[in-house]
């Protein structure tokens, strides 16, 4: 529960530091998990742990970070270029610089700085719409719209000098290939942060089931047969597999001698390929 409480104390405006903040909640839930799916904890531990759990306010979507935190680095980044103050800020932030090169190439008193900020919000609008999506499955496919539009941008990152103004180009078309040229260095990748969070999520309601059915195992006896049985005296609802085609299955339960685990399937080809809360259970038959 320390633990708990210093993931909250971590928070911040940034996607970064949400992350910080996720990945202490999810190892504190792995404890939690392990400790309460050993039946270790005696019926009154367990009211009293999962009524501290439930007590710990929710870490706030990742979009907000991304409404605030992102969304203002770019649009300060852009300023930063229209200004000229591009240089200084750039040293200011190790890493940067080298990427931010071809941008000082650009003819500022030739670019609608207005027009750029305005299509740079609307990207962000549309990022926070994703991310506020609920079900996986329709937030992948959004993500793969958005993808494709940008994928030829990123693919076409600007040289040193690819941004100086051509003989002859209009304003208009000058200004839609600059604002490009600053998507492809400011732009951040988030669906991983996305999927890592969405984790985080499943990862806190898996853990507070595990308490439910410690919680039954020391008032009956055993562990419930399945997890519907802890519904609605000891947990109102049962975890669901987000990551699923459908996102409406229940996480898997097994039980060992050693004790409990519920785990479900994560990020396909990613290191969260599985989602794990309990005593660690073998591998099945399907390679989970």
């Amino acid at each position: 529960m320390t633990a708990k409480r210093l993931s909250r104390d971590a928070l911040g405006w940034t996607v970064l530091e949400q992350l910080v903040a996720n990945n202490i909640d999810v190892r504190a839930d792995q404890a939690v998990g392990a400790a309460a799916g050993a039946g270790i904890f005696s019926g009154d531990q367990c009211a009293k742990l999962g009524k501290a759990l439930d007590s710990v306010r929710p870490l706030p979507p990742l979009w907000t970070a991304v409404d605030m935190g992102e969304r203002w680095s770019m649009l300060d980044w852009t300023e930063s270029i229209a200004t000229g103050s591009l240089r200084t800020r750039a040293a200011r932030n190790p890493g940067f610089e080298l990427a931010a090169r071809p941008l000082e190439a650009i003819d500022r008193n030739s670019v609608d700085w207005n027009a750029a900020l305005r299509q740079i919000n609307g990207d962000d609008d549309e990022i926070v719409n994703i991310l506020k999506t609920p079900l996986v499955k329709d937030a992948q496919l959004a993500r793969w719209v958005f993808d494709q539009r940008f994928a030829q941008i990123r693919a076409m990152r600007p040289s040193n000098r690819a941004l100086a103004r051509q003989p002859g180009e209009s304003r208009t078309v000058y200004t839609q290939r600059v604002t490009d040229g600053i998507l492809s260095v400011v732009l951040p990748s988030l669906w991983r942060a996305d999927d890592r969070f969405r984790m985080g999520v499943l990862s806190r309601e898996m853990a507070r089931a595990v308490v439910a059915a410690a919680q039954y195992r020391a008032q009956k006896g055993k562990w419930p047969h399945e997890l519907e049985d802890l519904t609605p005296q000891y947990l109102p609802q049962v975890p669901r597999k987000i990551f699923s085609a459908t996102g409406t299955e229940f996480v898997r339960y097994r039980k060992t001698a050693a004790g409990i685990c519920l785990y479900a399937r994560g990020v396909p080809g990613s290191a969260w390929r599985e989602i794990a809360i309990g005593v660690a259970p073998q591998t099945d038959d399907s390679g989970l």
